[in-house]
């Protein structure tokens, strides 16, 4: 046995036993195996979730809950392939616990592990040899990735991909918005491999940087000026990561100029994906015009757009106009079956006053509330109106561009 198929065999023994209870309890699960096992018991739902493909191969296992915790998705993590070809001799800087670096390498010629973390680098090392068995040709490295340039250059790396985390600053709270905050620095890393492969006379990698949701898409792009495109990254309407794409022979161009890619993941196929492609300076040169009334539908984008702020483009795209400057709705009496977001037929439009909470309190209404550029929140609006939950039909709060604020009632279409 393997170690992962060791730990496995104990964790199945040991199932219908709580996490606490093989930690303390007595038990003949060897003591250097005893957190291992317990950590996979008490992570079992999240990481079937999480990472199926993963979880269904009993050679694998966890070797920490902050590695599964912080750890990309398995449908984002494929999601990367599209970045890589067949030929591509893969490196990847800061490879954790081996999600994204399996997704690639699972595509690429061949490919480098490299993570400074020795329990991490230990069990990526068992676990991804498991997965992608003897057929790839990888190679394993326990060191900083920083020390590793002229190494990657040698070797004839073509891609490089790099996920930087927060450095500790020792404020637990403080969420991360630039580049210069994460650690390895990006931006010094690109222009040390610029050089370094231009020394040694090599056609430099192609490179994917992996941020945080929380970084600023323009700022981003003004740090990053080599980038090709940046994505914004969704699964089932939730930011899960930005991507930038960096292509050093590609011609520098102004920011506002590099396209920015919003695509949403519907399900956990990656097939099925929908995607809007706009730049700050289309954005920048589309004029606003907003409804009079609104029509028959309303849209919501989805969450990869809403982060891009690519409002006035998507109107123009669509064909469509906004329902005021700041609710980032829209509204036609056209129905627009692949528009990227909820879609909404509108029942009732109802001017928003005292008197109607207390109506819709004595009609015992059921649905689901968004507020958009109102002033009272989906769960203030709820607890006045004592509207219960119902996936089917949604209530809308919003602001006309004259700010006259209405709640509309809808059906929920179906979103693919």
């Amino acid at each position: 046995m393997n170690k992962g198929e060791l730990i496995n065999y104990w964790v199945e023994k040991y199932k219908d036993i709580g996490a606490d209870r093989i930690l303390l309890g007595a038990n003949d699960i060897p003591s250097d195996l005893r957190s291992l096992v317990a950590t996979q018991i008490s992570l079992k739902s999240n990481f079937m979730v999480k990472l199926p493909s993963w979880y269904s191969n009993p050679s694998i296992y966890i070797p920490t809950k902050l590695a599964l915790e912080q750890s990309t998705g398995e449908v984002c993590a494929r999601y990367k392939q599209r970045f890589i070809s067949d030929t591509d001799i893969l490196c990847d800087f800061t490879g954790g616990f081996g999600v994204d670096f399996w997704a690639m390498a699972t595509k690429a010629h061949k490919s480098y592990y490299i993570e400074q973390d020795k329990d991490l680098y230990e069990a990526a090392r068992d676990n991804l040899t498991s997965l992608l068995g003897n057929d790839k040709m990888i190679e394993f490295i326990h060191g900083n990735s920083t020390s590793y340039l002229d190494y990657c250059a040698d070797h004839d790396v073509s891609f490089i991909f790099m996920d930087p985390a927060r450095r500790d600053t020792g404020d637990k709270n403080r969420r991360v918005f630039a580049i210069d905050d994460c650690y390895p620095n990006a931006v010094e890393i690109i222009r040390d491999i610029n050089k370094i492969y231009s020394l040694k006379r090599k056609i430099p990698p192609k490179i994917l940087v992996k941020l945080s949701p929380m970084l600023d898409v323009a700022h981003t792009l003004k740090t990053l000026p080599q980038a090709k495109e940046l994505n914004i990254l969704c699964h089932k309407n939730e930011v899960k990561e930005i991507l930038v794409y960096i292509d050093l022979e590609h011609t520098y161009q102004d920011f506002k100029h590099i396209p920015v890619i919003a695509s949403n993941i519907l399900k956990d196929d990656t097939d099925l994906i929908d995607i809007f492609t706009s730049t700050l300076n289309e954005e920048g040169g589309c004029k606003a015009d907003y409804v009079e009334e609104i029509g028959q539908y309303v849209y919501e984008p989805n969450a990869g757009i809403m982060k891009s702020g690519m409002f006035k483009s998507l109107g123009l795209a669509f064909n469509i106009l906004q329902v005021s400057n700041d609710s980032h709705l829209y509204s036609s009496d056209r129905f627009i079956p692949d528009f990227p977001g909820r879609k909404f037929e509108v029942e009732e439009i109802l001017p928003f006053k005292s008197s109607l909470l207390k109506d819709l309190k004595s009609k015992k209404i059921k649905a689901q509330i968004t507020c958009r550029n109102f002033p009272l929140s989906p769960d203030e609006l709820r607890k006045k109106t004592g509207i219960k939950d119902d996936s089917s039909r949604t209530i809308i709060g919003t602001k006309m561009s004259d700010g006259t604020l209405f709640l509309l009632n809808c059906i929920s279409l179906y979103t693919r």
